[in-house]
């Protein structure tokens, strides 16, 4: 029995079973199939609205669809939810890294400042909330939420 075969198993005989779908999403994102996998996150999201791994696994397929702004929705929700884990600020940097680079190329470099910045301050809290692993400085700045 494959993988796929496993979660349509669970989603029968449990059709509110979150996880199921968001992890037949995971599988879609492996094979490069973004725009089904987000079909899978819409679902688990749905069935469990406070599902923070769906938020931050939609908000990834979003980014590799360019679709920077969804994302960065996705990752906001992710962070409301549970705003002292590191992986959604984590991926949110990298959305604003990914809008610094697009605002460099359209030449609009205050948006791009505003971007990057932003992306220094995700990139502190997730080292913080994250224990420090990056190596970065123990010392964090005030954040204001």
């Amino acid at each position: 029995m494959t993988a796929l075969e496993c979660y349509w198993k669970i989603q029968w005989l449990a059709p509110d079973h979150a996880r199921s779908y968001n992890y037949e999403g995971d599988i879609w994102v492996r094979w490069h199939c973004y725009a089904k996998a987000l079909r899978y996150f819409d679902i688990a999201i749905m069935k469990n609205p406070k599902y923070y791994s769906a938020y931050c696994h939609r908000g990834f397929a979003y980014s590799k669809l360019n679709k920077f702004l969804r994302a960065l929705q996705d990752y906001d929700a992710a962070v409301l939810l549970e705003p002292q884990k590191a992986q959604a600020y984590f991926y949110r940097a990298e959305i604003r890294l990914n809008m610094a680079l697009k605002s460099i190329e359209q030449e609009d470099f205050d948006a791009a400042s505003d971007h990057y910045e932003n992306m220094q301050h995700d990139l502190e809290v997730a080292r913080h909330f994250a224990g420090n692993i990056t190596g970065a400085s123990t010392e964090v700045a005030e954040f204001h939420f």
